[in-house]
């Protein structure tokens, strides 16, 4: 205790407006509208000081918002100038594979040389004449190895993609071409048949992560580190024996970490990245 007529000691004092300091001036982030990504983020948040929001009030005054589904122009306008969100209106176009495919075909045919990197392709069900009509036109010229690969539009780690030799083989897979929106839709390209192999002759894609913060003016963050991924069967060109080899011809690790073949390099693939 102070002596009678002493000035009280102000160091706690000091300590506790300098602790408020810090927590009134912490960035918060709002994850109230993050699942998969929310334990990542929050761990990353809190290393760079940052201060999830605990109460309604928080909430809504968050400086940043994290989401995880698509956000509308309207999200974006009510925004503060203290207010940033991780998602840019319409990012959703590119992360579904046919809306993608029908940007780059709009693309192309306004600069055809710009965006000539990357195989034909048609979205199903609205060009699914167009294919037909293409697979006749090859046949008639008296092609016979052209081989396709279809995707589920919404689909991810490999679900639903198989190649097929026409668009007769496409039967079997009606339930995705409704029109009604009880299917997701399909992209079909002309799949690439001497794609580039690793050493072991196997297949593998890498993928780049960009930070877009800005489009007008257009402003990107490469990340230094990127992922591949890998098949696990020797890669052999499409021919009836192999076309539904997806460990041959597809590369997402959720399904070729499955192949039990002990000749495979599964057996040494304990990871993606």
């Amino acid at each position: 205790a102070a002596a009678p007529g002493a000035a009280p000691s102000a160091a706690p004092r000091v300590r506790r407006r300098s602790k408020d300091r810090t927590i009134s001036n912490a960035i918060t982030i709002n994850l109230k509208h993050s699942k998969n990504a929310a334990e990542i983020v929050r761990s990353v948040a809190g290393a760079f000081g940052w201060r999830e929001t605990v109460s309604l009030a928080e909430d809504c005054n968050a400086n940043v918002f994290w989401y995880e589904r698509a956000i509308t122009v309207g999200e974006v306008r009510h925004l503060n100038e203290h207010q940033r969100v991780n998602m840019i209106p319409g990012m959703h176009e590119m992360a579904r594979k046919a809306s993608l495919a029908r940007a780059l075909n709009r693309l192309r045919t306004l600069y055809p040389d710009e965006f000539a990197f990357y195989p034909r392709t048609w979205t199903l069900p609205a060009q699914l004449g167009e294919f037909r009509q293409h697979c006749v036109d090859r046949a008639a010229a008296g092609a016979t190895d052209d081989v396709y690969i279809a995707k589920p539009s919404g689909g991810c780690q490999g679900a639903g993609i198989y190649l097929l030799r026409g668009a007769h083989e496409l039967k079997a897979h009606e339930r995705l071409l409704q029109h009604d929106g009880g299917g997701q839709g399909l992209v079909v390209q002309q799949y690439v048949q001497e794609p580039l192999l690793l050493e072991d002759d196997c297949k593998f894609d890498m993928r780049l992560y960009v930070l877009v913060v800005s489009l007008s003016p257009l402003c990107a963050y490469l990340y230094r580190d990127g992922l591949a991924r890998f098949a696990t069967a020797k890669y052999a060109a499409p021919d009836e024996s192999n076309l539904h080899n997806q460990f041959m011809h597809l590369t997402n690790y959720s399904l070729n970490k499955h192949n039990t073949d002990a000749s495979s390099t599964a057996a040494s693939l304990t990871a993606s990245r």
